[in-house]
């Protein structure tokens, strides 16, 4: 068990909204996900903020409750169908 030892500022306690790193893919010099909206695959682009260990905060582009792909092969293409595994 960590405790801290000073108090936070107000950007560190506000909530933050992360995904793990490997699912940003870069295209075209933009950071995009695969957002899965309705089984099918949708292009979003993210703007990025803080690298939190293996995650990366998303400022803007995703809200929470968003499903998205987690490392995602170089196969993948807007509008494909796909099949949510959640664990």
């Amino acid at each position: 068990v960590t405790f801290l030892s000073r108090t936070l500022n107000l950007e560190e306690s506000k909530p933050r909204l992360a995904v793990p790193e490997n699912s940003v893919l870069m295209l075209n010099g933009m950071p995009t996900v695969f957002k899965v909206v309705n089984h099918r695959l949708k292009k979003t682009r993210v703007e990025l903020g803080k690298h939190l260990k293996d995650y990366i905060e998303i400022r803007s582009g995703l809200k929470e409750g968003d499903k998205i792909v987690v490392n995602p092969p170089s196969s993948l293409k807007e509008g494909q169908r796909v099949k949510i595994a959640e664990f």
